[in-house]
């Protein structure tokens, strides 16, 4: 594996303050910290920060992106469930700019106070693990970010923004279409990180659509019905919607996805997020 210079002098940087902390990069928090100036400065483009708008960074490690963002805007919320790395950031950020705000879980206290919808954004390095239980937190709220910059395994960046018909669609797609235009931005190479990960990373942005296409209740029972119509994806969707709709017949419910211009032997993973809502407010009605 090649580094360029800047990558030696960061990876050189990152592997002396993590032991200077005590801190072994730990896996299952993945743990695989950015010492590319290149990626850095790309996703810092990506997200073009006002002085005066919000910024939440999931994940603030050694501050590869914290501290460029903490000089770019006032108002920053950092995240960073490791303490030690916490408290680094802390003792760091009050130097450059001790109006950052630092918190600790962000599945356990995201939001934080004072959001106003739609008036901030979030970016972070994501571990896989924890990235739909994320996506789920940010689109639950009831303030939602203008746009979300994440950085995650290709793996799933390749499922959330696959189209149809496609076998790598799932629910975790049709959630973050629904509630977004995703745009699929670059791939990030292993070796711009310490520790390397196993596997390679991409860019994706997620620009908060203006409007939503259902109120909260009906939001609520149409990723029902998603969930079910992607539960056993090699089954047609009708087989998978007579679990949804146990009141109604086989033929119905062929006859029903056909009114939405759908065969009756399609499956979940070849409809777009448009064909689904049609499909709910079809279902639903009757």
């Amino acid at each position: 594996m090649e580094f360029s210079r800047s990558e030696i002098q960061l990876l050189e940087y990152t592997a002396k303050t993590l032991k200077k902390l005590g801190i072994k990069p730990r896996k299952q928090l993945g743990q695989n910290f950015l010492i590319s100036e290149n990626y850095r400065d790309r996703i810092l483009n990506l997200i073009e920060p006002s002085a005066t708008e919000t910024i939440i960074e999931i994940g603030g490690g050694i501050g590869a992106l914290t501290f460029p963002l903490a000089e770019m805007t006032s108002n920053l919320v950092v995240y960073e469930l490791d303490n030690n790395l916490r408290d680094f950031l802390n003792d760091e950020l009050n130097r450059i700019n001790p109006k950052v705000i630092i918190l600790g879980d962000f599945l356990k206290e995201y939001p934080p106070p004072n959001l106003q919808d739609r008036k901030f954004k979030i970016i972070g390095n994501i571990p896989y693990r924890i990235t739909s239980p994320i996506l789920e937190k940010i689109y639950n709220s009831d303030v939602l970010p203008s746009e979300t910059i994440l950085m995650v395994q290709r793996e799933f960046a390749d499922r959330i923004t696959a189209k149809p018909p496609s076998s790598e669609r799932g629910r975790i797609t049709i959630w973050c279409e629904y509630h977004a235009e995703i745009s699929d931005c670059f791939n990030v190479r292993k070796g711009s990180f310490y520790p390397a990960p196993e596997v390679g990373s991409k860019v994706i942005k997620l620009k908060t659509r203006s409007e939503l296409p259902l109120d909260t209740k009906q939001k609520m029972k149409f990723f029902e019905m998603v969930k079910i119509s992607f539960s056993m994806k090699r089954k047609t969707l009708t087989n998978n919607l007579a679990v949804y709709r146990k009141d109604m017949k086989k033929n119905e419910i062929e006859s029903m996805i056909e009114d939405v211009g759908l065969k009756k032997s399609v499956r979940a993973e070849a409809l777009s997020i448009q064909q689904f809502i049609r499909l709910f407010k079809t279902i639903t009605s009757l």
